[in-house]
This record gives C-alpha cells, sequence and structure tokens, in this order.
C-alpha cells in the first residue's frame, strides 16, 4: 500500500500501537493537569482566556510523536515503565515543540496548524471580538509570543522539578539546552537562506538537522537514555541511528509542505511555496533544470501573493525536474541507514522493534 507521494504505508503491530496509545495519553493527561494547574495560579482572571487558547492548542493536538520516542529510548536503557519521571519529560518535550511551533507560526505568517487557525491567528480574531479591531495582527503575534515563552518555561518546570535523580536531571537540562540552540540555528539559517534566495542541497540538509532533525528522533531519544542512566555506548547508538532518521523527517516534512493535502496534514501546502523556503526539495529541483523553467521556478517561488494556481503550476514544474522521487530516494536511504544502525543497538528486542515501527511510521507518514 502506498500513500499519494509514493511512499510505503506502514501498519504498525496491534501491541505497538496500543502501546503508543497509552504513551499518548499518559502524556496528555498530565499536560492538561499542567496547564489546568497554571490556571489557579494566575494572578488575574483576565489572562483565562488566553490561558484557554493554549490549553486548547497543547493538549487536543498534535501526534505525540516526540513523546514516544522519548519513552522508548528510556525503554531501550531498561527504564521502568511505570516511573513517572519519562512521562513528566515527554511532557515537558511536547511543551518545547508547542513553543517551537507558535514560532514558527508567527515567523511564517501561517494560517492553519493541526486542522485550525494558527494560535497567533485565534488570539487576533479574540482581540478584533473583544476590543479595537485596529492592531489585531500584532496583538495577536504579540501575546502568541509570551504564550510560547510560558511553554518553555513550564518545560523547565516539568524537567527541573520531577526528575529525582540529580545527576539525570543534570544530564536532561544539558540535552533540553542542546536542543534549543541547535533549533534556533536552523531557524536562524532558514530565514538568512530565506532572505538570499540562496538554494543548495547542502545548506538544506543543514537546515533540516538544526531546525528539526535533533529535537524530534535523535534528541527524544538521548532524553530518554538520560533518563535510565543509559551507557554511553547506547547514546552513541541513539544518535547513530537518530541523526539518518530526523533529517529524513525534515524531509518528509518538506514534501508534504508543497504536495500534502490540508486536510490530511492540518496545515496549508501554500506557506512553504509562499515563503521560498531553502529546502533539499526545492534546491534539487533548481539542480535538475535550466533555461526557461529555471527561470520560471524562480519567480514563482517565494512569491508572497502566490494563488492557488500558480501553486499548482509550481508543483508541476518540481515534478517535471525528479526532484520528488529524488528526496524520496534520499528518505529511504537514510531510512535503510537508521534501522541498520537500530538493528546493531545494545538494547532490549521489544523496545527495538517498537522504536523500527515508529521511525517508519515517522518518515512514511502522510500528516
Amino acid at each position: 500500500m502506498v500513500d499519494a507521494l509514493g511512499s510505503p504505508k506502514v501498519q504498525p503491530k496491534k501491541a505497538i500501537s496500543l502501546e503508543y496509545d497509552t504513551v499518548r495519553q499518559r502524556v496528555d493527561v498530565e499536560l492538561a493537569r499542567l496547564v489546568d494547574q497554571k490556571r489557579e495560579e494566575l494572578p488575574d482572571e483576565g489572562l483565562v482566556p488566553w490561558l484557554q487558547l493554549l490549553r486548547s492548542f497543547v493538549v487536543e493536538g498534535g501526534k505525540r510523536m516526540r513523546a514516544v520516542f522519548c519513552y522508548l529510548g528510556f525503554r531501550g536503557a531498561g527504564g521502568d515503565s511505570n516511573e513517572p519521571s519519562v512521562i513528566a519529560a515527554a511532557a515537558a518535550l511536547e511543551l518545547f515543540q508547542a513553543c517551537l511551533l507558535i514560532q514558527d507560526d508567527i515567523m511564517d505568517r501561517s494560517e492553519l496548524r493541526r486542522g485550525r487557525p494558527t494560535l497567533h491567528r485565534q488570539l487576533a480574531a479574540w482581540r478584533s471580538q473583544h476590543g479595537d479591531a485596529g492592531g489585531v495582527e500584532a496583538y495577536g503575534q504579540s501575546i502568541a509570543l509570551i504564550m510560547s515563552d510560558l511553554c518553555l518555561g513550564w518545560g523547565w518546570e516539568l524537567v527541573s522539578q520531577r526528575i529525582a535523580d540529580p545527576q539525570r536531571a543534570v544530564a536532561v537540562r544539558a540535552l533540553f539546552n542542546r536542543m534549543l540552540i541547535d533549533v534556533n540555528y536552523g531557524q536562524g539559517l532558514e530565514m538568512l537562506l530565506m532572505a538570499e534566495r540562496g538554494y543548495s542541497v547542502r545548506r538544506g540538509l543543514t537546515v533540516a538537522r538544526y531546525k528539526t532533525g535533533t529535537y524530534t528522533i535523535e534528541g527524544p531519544l538521548q532524553v530518554g537514555a538520560a533518563l535510565a542512566g543509559a551507557t554511553p555506548e547506547l547514546h552513541r547508538a541513539y544518535a547513530d541511528f537518530g541523526f539518518p532518521a530526523g533529517e529524513a523527517f525534515q524531509l518528509r516534512d518538506d514534501l508534504l509542505g508543497v504536495f500534502g493535502p490540508p486536510d490530511s496534514t492540518g496545515k496549508s501546502n501554500l506557506d512553504d511555496l509562499r515563503e521560498g523556503k531553502p529546502t533539499v526539495l526545492f534546491s534539487l529541483a533548481l539542480e535538475r533544470t535550466s533555461g526557461a523553467p529555471a527561470a520560471r521556478l524562480r519567480a514563482q517561488y517565494g512569491r508572497p501573493d502566490l494563488d492557488s494556481a500558480g501553486a499548482e503550476e509550481l508543483r508541476e514544474l518540481i515534478r517535471a525536474t525528479g526532484a520528488v522521487a529524488a528526496v524520496e530516494e534520499m528518505i529511504e536511504q537514510r531510512a535503510r541507514q537508521a534501522l541498520a544502525g537500530l538493528a546493531q543497538a545494545p538494547m532490549n528486542a521489544e523496545a527495538r522493534d517498537a522504536l523500527a515501527a515508529l521511525i517508519k511510521a515517522a518518515l512514511y507518514r502522510d500528516r
């Protein structure tokens, strides 16, 4: 069975699927408990509507993929499934993700996230309904940035207060620091390349590595390993297969950002085209064409006023270069590399099998 992009659909084993659902439910409960507690701590009731919007964004959406990678990294290192600190750390990763998504949507001027208006758009609409209609865009963005900082702060609280072992708590905080630094390097480089209209496969891969790869698979695995007191050998193994898997995850995201249907992905498939994202996909398309088609690609890509017809023309131009098939092959190569590394990792077989299924689901997803 294949999806719309030609990638094999993954049918996870029932037991693995049930475990994924259990972890997700535990993380959802943890996040709901935390945000409800924060509501009780608010210094003024006027802040409640904002927190209600943030609660919906944090608790009711997301695949919880990073949380499950963290949990399986912990279990692969011999961690006890009943240990509450791993769910706290997994929830902290989801708050970290929420912070980054809110900020990313502001920078990309995105309209949709998870099938509904982005948080800054919701806050702008709230301002329009409850006050002066002037300056609603800036207002929504400003409050959303505050909400993103709250998510980051709450995540830090979880990893600071809920990990009893001091040595392991220090290791987890160091990993969160590294992920935060890396993702800002990646986001900064992406914005630099967009301003320069600089497109190259090498730099596109650097963006993929830093902006998404380190905190999507490799980082959560390492957090789980640190919580379980894993050996240096297992940490290295997680890095060895987490790195190519993280790159492939972003390559898949780039394809979905252009070709994924919004009713499946929950976000617009115009944003990347209008923003002129310096993706490997577009860089390959430019490398593989010349003359009038190349000029047309450059002229249309990154146009803020690009309409649906112009976007479809761009998609056809990109397809015609063979760039889509080339990116699929890059994903396949990295998937093979990741799964081969996973097969050699010094971890228990049950967690290895679950990780293999999760990696396949992440790299061949359709949303």
